[in-house]
């Protein structure tokens, strides 16, 4: 091959010939032959064997500088993902090569930067940062939380858990929530989880307009596919677990982790036992901030009802559970606070 013209003795082509060997894998130190053999026997005008080994110099510099880029790039999709972190998770964010993802992983589990859950899945370790100086972790809500602004005060990031039995009037209770809201200016996300619900159906007998609230354009089927906007008021209607703790704890703890990153309030209806009583009542309880379930004073009239408040981390006044009578209008749908005692 003719090289008289070439302009100094770096050859780009020769250069990114070299290059790509490295970029699928073949070892420097095989690259450096390759290079000696190709100045030697291809070009009519072979180039000192120092300007070769100056190129594969070069070359290590780039390996370094790839495999950099590459580490940093897996780093930030795993601070991305946080928990239950995969090979496959990864390089469907990155687009690497497997090898050098489980390469990469295994590395930032060595550094202490990962934590290993089980065969091939990890989990980011939080690193904190720490100052003397005051910092602000949440803020209180500038708007009344229907039915409950009385007995506690609520702040970004809370979870509000909400409990009614089965045909308990849930989805009637989550769009008179919307209706409260919305009256304040607060336009929440809606996500209906209940198979077959009617809730613009309801929506439209509390005179609520689907541009007063938003909804999801396609089904969620799990809830540990719900990710949170920021610094929004959601509200999930409804989750079932019945007994299964595990699948309690994985729901809650992820819907934790979204409102711990987003903000916003989260609140989350679920359903009570027939006697009244919460599923899983210890793991649910331990991720709300306030949890209510909701009864009614006769179960055939359904014209009176109440909130018994099981848990307020923060009270108004010295009360650690609370009561709040409530009334339904038949006619308009309407579930508003009821100030006389029953």
């Amino acid at each position: 091959m003719k090289n008289n013209n070439l302009q100094g003795q770096g050859n780009d082509s020769f250069i990114k010939f070299l290059g790509f060997s490295l970029s699928i894998g073949v070892p420097i130190e095989k690259i450096e032959s390759q290079g000696l053999y190709l100045n030697r026997e291809w070009w009519e005008h072979p180039m000192p064997t120092s300007a070769i080994k100056s190129m594969i110099g070069s070359l290590e510099g780039y390996k370094m500088s790839e495999e950099q880029t590459q580490a940093k790039a897996v780093l930030e999709c795993c601070k991305l993902l946080q928990c239950d972190i995969s090979a496959k998770d990864v390089r469907e964010h990155t687009e690497l090569k497997p090898n050098i993802i489980n390469k990469l992983l295994a590395q930032l589990h060595k550094e202490g930067k990962l934590v290993r859950k089980g065969r091939g899945r990890y989990e980011l370790k939080q690193q904190i940062e720490w100052t003397d100086q005051d910092v602000v972790l949440d803020k209180k809500i500038n708007f009344d939380m229907p039915y409950f602004d009385k007995v506690a005060v609520f702040h970004t990031g809370d979870i509000i858990l909400l409990g009614a039995p089965t045909g308990g009037g849930k989805t009637h209770i989550a769009l008179n929530i919307v209706a409260q809201l919305q009256k304040q200016g607060i336009k929440p996300y809606y996500i209906s989880l209940e198979s077959g619900s009617r809730h613009s159906e309801i929506a439209k007998n509390l005179k609520l307009e689907q541009q007063n609230y938003f909804i999801s354009k396609e089904p969620i089927d799990n809830p540990v596919q719900i990710e949170l906007i920021k610094e929004a008021v959601t509200i999930i209607d409804w989750i079932y677990l019945g007994e299964d703790f595990a699948q309690t704890q994985a729901v809650f703890k992820h819907l934790n982790d979204e409102i711990a990153r987003k903000g916003g309030i989260l609140i989350v209806f679920t359903q009570l036992k027939e006697d009244g009583n919460w599923f899983a009542v210890n793991l649910i309880k331990s991720f709300a901030s306030f949890a209510a379930r909701f009864m009614y004073k006769d179960r055939d009239k359904r014209d009176k009802s109440f909130w018994f408040i099981d848990k307020i981390r923060d009270p108004i006044g010295n009360y650690p559970e609370a009561r709040v009578n409530c009334k339904f209008d038949f006619e308009t749908k309407i579930l508003e606070k009821d100030t006389n005692e029953y």
